[in-house]
């Protein structure tokens, strides 16, 4: 059986968590100064993944790591974000 993927997220301003996320406002929520965003991609399809990487500007590379099969647990520092592939 095949799991659905999901996302969920948390955001923080100023330190405060806050009660909404919403996946689509996720650039929005990055452009606020003093905005700390976390998203969880759970069995991520292509689509999903694809959007993610376009909203967010993500590396290509960072993204094809997510989806490798044999990827190694890692974390990786870039400019604008750090990328965990787990």
């Amino acid at each position: 059986m095949q799991v659905a993927p999901s996302v969920r997220g948390r955001v923080w301003r100023s330190g405060q968590l806050q009660d909404e996320f919403d996946f689509d406002k996720i650039a929005e929520y990055l452009s606020e100064e003093n905005t700390l965003v976390w998203a969880d991609l759970c069995n991520p399809d292509h689509g999903t993944l694809s959007d993610l990487a376009e909203k967010l500007r993500l590396n290509h590379w960072a993204v094809e790591d997510a989806v490798a099969a044999a990827e190694r647990v890692k974390s990786t520092a870039y400019v604008t974000h750090t990328f965990f592939t787990v």
